[in-house]
């Protein structure tokens, strides 16, 4: 997983997405806002992309 020199994760800002796929990462370890509510935020939208590709992978399999 792609790491940044201090040691962040560079996510999609949208999604939130990694460069690894199937892998999100939100709040400090992403943008280091060190604010309670926006990492909240963050995964409250990673869990709406999480969602939307769990119902992609299963709709493809059928």
């Amino acid at each position: 997983m792609e790491r940044l020199e201090n040691k962040h994760i560079p996510t999609n800002p949208r999604t939130k997405q990694t460069n690894v796929p199937n892998i999100w990462a939100a709040g400090d370890i992403g943008v280091h806002s060190e604010q309670v509510t926006i990492a909240m935020g963050e995964g409250t939208q990673e869990a709406i992309w999480i969602h939307k590709s769990i119902v992609n992978e299963q709709s493809d399999q059928n």
